[in-house]
């Protein structure tokens, strides 16, 4: 058994197998978060699972090179987890339920693998966390976010506006920035491409974590960007032109094109690949059990 486990695809079967059965056992929560992924916020959450089995593969051969040594804290962990599942379902909060069951799935991978094989495939197991659909408290921030660039914006222009909370008016017509012109889909959606192009581009967590804050920033003030377009066009052509459903394919083209420009800019500040080594073959003794002695 060992010896078998010790191949990169039985190494890979066995942590789909441990998602697999945290899954089934959970069905009824996955189910739940799973019905939530077509929501325009989440639908990113499609790409997470095949985005983390590649990268999983990606990370076969290092993981493969590890012993497998079960890890106690990951049983504490698991517990945890269950706990928190349970007060979650209790209290009817999903975000906190689906975040305990996907919690339950790192856990499990984490007691069975244990710590220095878990380290190998830290983030493809933990890019699942991708997958939960939360973040929706952040709508009345952005909404605020959103109203603000726009209101700056127009005033630089000289464009005379009146805004009352989310209303504004303007001499070509008024304009509401609604919850769903908030921007938590440009945000979600760039956030999660960010970090995994930064993870895949840079050698050093500081480095990651930056350009992610970046493209998250980027993304909050593009949605105000666009939403200051939008009005001023708008208003200007007493609504001929993005006044209706043109306006939504001209965010799409502007996340679009915001995307390009980060993943250029990105690409100038990527890390040369780490120089690959050879890895020697998992010994099979490691993964034994010691005898103690008198047993």
């Amino acid at each position: 058994m060992s010896k078998l486990l010790s191949t990169p695809m039985a190494r890979i079967l066995l942590v789909v197998l441990l998602a697999g059965a945290v899954v089934f056992v959970f069905r009824d929560s996955f189910a739940s978060m799973f019905s939530l992924w077509s929501l325009s916020s989440y639908q990113h959450a499609y790409i997470v699972p095949p985005m983390s089995l590649l990268l999983l593969w990606m990370a076969r051969r290092e993981f493969a090179a590890q012993p497998l040594v079960g890890r106690a804290v990951g049983l504490v962990l698991l517990a945890v987890f269950a706990v928190v599942w349970l007060g979650a379902q209790a209290s009817a909060v999903q975000a906190i339920e689906h975040l305990a069951i996907v919690g339950m799935v790192i856990a499990l991978v984490l007691v069975v693998v244990g710590w220095s094989a878990f380290r190998t495939i830290a983030f493809p197991v933990l890019f699942l966390l991708a997958a939960v659909p939360v973040g929706e408290e952040l709508t009345p921030l952005l909404m605020d976010a959103t109203a603000d660039v726009s209101e700056r914006l127009l005033g630089l222009l000289g464009v005379p506006a009146l805004r009352e909370g989310m209303f504004f008016t303007l001499p070509g017509g008024n304009f509401e920035v609604a919850e769903i012109c908030a921007g938590l889909r440009y945000l979600m959606a760039g956030t999660v491409t960010a970090l995994l192009f930064a993870y895949l581009n840079f050698n050093h967590w500081g480095k990651r974590i930056a350009f992610t804050l970046l493209a998250a920033v980027s993304f909050v003030i593009a949605n105000g960007l666009r939403a200051f377009i939008t009005m001023l066009v708008a208003s200007a052509t007493n609504g001929r032109l993005l006044g209706g459903q043109d306006h939504i394919y001209f965010g799409m083209v502007l996340f679009a094109a915001l995307l390009v420009l980060l993943l250029w800019f990105g690409m100038k500040l990527a890390d040369p690949a780490p120089p690959k080594t050879e890895l020697a073959p998992v010994d099979p003794a490691l993964n034994r059990p010691k005898r103690v002695a008198g047993y």
